[in-house]
């Protein structure tokens, strides 16, 4: 499909899907680990002098090297440890309630499958990034194109973006990203229930999670004859209000039960903390540090010393160009959780997380796979996107990427 019309068509109905379509996905998720795991093996050694000043109480718990310990950095330990030992909380200190519940408490409900916290959330890590590239592939084929090779570079910029090592890791991108992909899907096969379901369980995996119920409410809108293109049309607006009359039950349900994971998270903090509002108070103490202010960052620069701060706000500028690419070509659905993804980080001017936040954007590298189909943007994305992940992977075990 060539045209903007086409590769926006959300109403396609579903097609059935080529002999054989799940060899490229695995291939990618294959390919990518072999990319992956050498470089992060080989970065342990040896750690900077002064990585121990990054341990906690809860980090050692943990090994640091090795197979597995190579993985248990920054977040990835409160994850590990909220599974081993839950949530702890005293106010005006960093703590656990800044992590959502729902990736640490598939690795307690499977921990006794595999008998390790580490090795249990790496292979959950893993299987869901699998999982996600399955589902990428039958959304871009059902919704989006059936150009192959389109379909196959998509995949491909995913799984080796220089953020992607985190959907090897135990951190929450694999699981919010096949939660996001779901939704997504879900709302435009107007399975809304599906969509009001595993919305809950993206809004209890991150903040951006109840924002998803942004491209479902387009959608739906769409759905009822109401976009972003006909907002100044009357007849737009009539057959909106005809849709609530109508199909008032499915806003309602999507509106209760997509933000239902924060809920509980909140109800649960009120009642171990009487604090329902900890998890903000908590990042509050994050985003006020000074590493992460621009005053900070600018005499830095201006000490010739280039911040992971100053990579993070490179890649908002990429990543709001493409959004609007994204709005072009796709719809505004699809732009809509671009955006909402990237605002959030940058609300709390958590420029440093942004490149890890920004892997889970798909709807990016459908444009760039796009664009793609010119051999020297291909080939000169390939080659970036490759020095890039061995790169960030690299500083990751050393301590330094988030």
């Amino acid at each position: 499909m060539d045209t903007m019309d086409e590769a926006a068509n959300t109403q396609q109905a579903p097609t059935h899907l080529p002999k054989q379509w799940w060899l490229f996905p695995l291939f990618v998720f294959l390919f990518s680990r072999l990319i992956i795991l050498p470089i992060a093996y080989a970065s342990q050694y040896p750690l900077p002098d002064d990585w121990a000043v990054n341990l906690t109480e809860r980090s050692a718990m943990y090994p640091s090297t090795g197979h597995l310990g190579m993985w248990v950095r920054w977040d990835a330990v409160w994850y590990l440890s909220i599974a081993d030992i839950g949530y702890d909380y005293e106010k005006g200190d960093f703590g656990s309630t800044a992590f959502f519940p729902a990736y640490p408490l598939i690795i307690w409900l499977l921990k006794p499958l595999f008998g390790n916290t580490i090795l249990t959330g790496l292979i959950i890590a893993n299987a869901l990034f699998l999982i996600s590239l399955l589902v990428f592939f039958r959304f871009l084929y059902e919704h989006i194109t059936q150009d192959r090779q389109v379909i196959n570079r998509s995949l491909m910029y995913l799984a080796i973006y220089p953020s992607a090592f985190h959907f090897a890791a135990p951190y929450t991108e694999s699981l919010f990203l096949l939660a996001s992909l779901v939704v997504i899907m879900a709302a435009y096969r107007r399975q809304w229930w599906l969509a009001g379901l595993v919305g809950a369980i993206a809004s209890a995996t991150r903040i951006p999670g109840v924002l998803l119920m942004l491209p479902v409410g387009l959608e739906w809108a769409a759905v009822n004859g109401w976009t972003l293109q006909t907002a100044l049309k009357p007849q737009a607006w009539r057959s909106l209000f005809h849709g609530f009359r109508t199909d008032f039950g499915t806003v309602i349900m999507l509106a209760v039960t997509m933000p239902l994971g924060l809920f509980a998270y909140m109800i649960y903090l009120w009642q171990k903390f009487d604090a329902p509002l900890a998890f903000l108070d908590v990042q509050q103490i994050n985003t006020n540090a000074d590493y992460l202010t621009f005053s900070y960052n600018i005499a830095r620069l201006g000490e010739g010393k280039i911040t992971l701060f100053w990579v993070g706000v490179i890649v908002t500028v990429v990543f709001a160009i493409l959004t609007y690419f994204v709005w072009r070509r796709l719809g505004a659905g699809l732009a809509s959780y671009c955006l909402a993804s990237l605002l959030v980080p940058v609300i709390g001017s958590v420029y440093t997380g942004i490149p890890r936040y920004s892997a889970v954007l798909f709807p990016a590298f459908i444009i760039l796979a796009f664009w793609g189909r010119r051999r020297w943007v291909n080939t000169l994305i390939m080659i970036v996107f490759s020095i890039g992940l061995t790169i960030f992977t690299f500083l990751y075990v050393q301590w330094v990427l988030v």
